[in-house]
């Protein structure tokens, strides 16, 4: 379990998670106020968002308005048609930036609309199926765009002496922390969920919340923000957990490095290091290893070969698996590819066929080997049928044996 931070300290920032920005100079020199602008994709664009008192020209850039300031502080207001306003935070309606200064912001419905759901999320009243009801969306349920006031109360459920109201706390988050065409703000738009509450997480005592945080966070993209730093060390953390937690992680992990959200070399590491460990945990290091195939670069560090010979040894039925996506640079071997069918129920066509192409002498004393002489198991048949057209003589005459051998003749009529 991840060591836990204060959430009195956690929670502070999110009510003032402005201020930090307020204090960043902007990009274009100290005559330039910058809104960093996340507007609710119900509510518009940035483009929506108006400016009064600039010195010149307002420019916007991806999710930012960066106006001159020459003549004093920027007021930035929302302009469009929706029930919305701008909010930093501390102040509705209005955000003023200074010279200089770069503040964060959100276009969202005023807490004045969301009273009666706020008084829902009251800690002496709240439920899981409040939660769930206000935040999380379903194939029928499309709940209500939060306030911001709204969003700070759920964050402050983290601490909640109710363990079923934290178990729903990754799902409730999970839309304000990943982005996708579905989510509420665009990619580029600041990050609402305030810095600490993913470590927060992770430290909680119960292992269903860790375990749903571990997988939701396969989603969470703030590229070169501090939450996403956070979630992958998270990540890291709770991958040597054990258990479902660790399952979890791993595959969040394998997904990140994937998508270029994790580093390559940590996941690759973690799981080279639990895929000797039994059961679920050791199978799903084995599949975040296949799906670091097209991620990481091969090096010292980075022995495919190792990595399938591992998996042969603890888990020899995700070796098929393992060694077919790494099969351009772990080669056809003889005896593990023995050892590989003798030692397992299951088999790869996609891995025998490229066997057939690279070594189909290799291949064909394995089958020979293997099941010398007729009558052949089913197994047996099945994987040398699979092999389809081949151009190799010894084993093209295996797979024509398999066929005829497959072939039944229908009973007379009346027989």
């Amino acid at each position: 379990m991840v060591g836990t931070v204060s959430w009195t300290t956690t929670l502070a920032l999110f009510a003032v998670s402005t201020e930090g920005h307020a204090q960043s100079p902007a990009p274009e020199g100290s005559a330039v106020a910058v809104l960093w602008v996340g507007v609710l994709r119900d509510a518009g664009t940035v483009f929506d968002v108006a400016s009064d008192g600039a010195s010149g020209q307002c420019v916007v850039a991806a999710e930012s308005i960066q106006c001159p300031a020459r003549l004093g502080p920027v007021a930035f207001r929302y302009a469009g048609d929706g029930p919305y306003v701008l909010t930093d935070g501390t102040s509705e309606g209005v955000v003023e930036v200074q010279a200089g200064q770069r503040v964060s912001a959100w276009v969202l419905p005023p807490d004045d609309a969301r009273v009666a759901e706020r008084a829902r999320l009251a800690p002496g009243v709240v439920t899981e199926q409040d939660v769930t009801a206000l935040f999380v969306r379903t194939g029928d349920h499309e709940p209500l765009p939060p306030s911001y006031g709204q969003l700070r109360d759920l964050v402050a459920l983290v601490d909640h002496p109710d363990v079923r109201v934290r178990r729903v706390l990754p799902d409730a988050l999970l839309p304000w922390w990943r982005h996708t065409a579905s989510d509420p703000i665009p990619l580029g738009a600041p990050a609402i969920v305030p810095e600490g509450l993913v470590l927060t997480l992770a430290g909680d005592h119960d292992v269903i919340v860790r375990k749903r945080l571990a997988s939701r966070l396969r989603d969470l993209r703030e590229p070169g923000q501090s939450q996403e730093r956070e979630a992958n060390e998270v990540l890291s953390a709770l991958a040597t957990e054990g258990g479902g937690v660790q399952r979890a992680a791993l595959g969040s992990l394998a997904t990140r490095s994937r998508e270029e959200a994790a580093p390559p070399m940590q996941t690759w590491t973690l799981a080279m290091a639990g895929i000797t460990e039994p059961g679920a945990r050791g199978r799903a290091a084995a599949t975040a290893l296949s799906a670091l195939k097209d991620t990481i670069e091969l090096g010292p560090d980075v022995d495919p070969t190792e990595a399938v010979e591992l998996c042969l040894t603890h888990h020899p039925e995700k070796t098929w698996s393992l060694w077919n996506a790494w099969r351009e640079e772990v080669p056809f071997d003889l005896d593990r590819a023995t050892r590989l069918v003798r030692g397992t129920v299951g088999w790869s066509p996609s891995l025998l066929r490229h066997w057939a192409r690279t070594d189909p002498a290799g291949l064909a004393d394995l089958l020979v080997g293997w099941e010398p002489a007729s009558p052949h198991s089913d197994r047996w048949s099945a994987m040398v049928r699979g092999l389809g057209p081949v151009e190799d003589p010894r084993l093209g005459s295996l797979v024509e044996h398999a066929d005829n051998l497959s072939r039944v003749t229908a009973p007379e009529p009346g027989r």
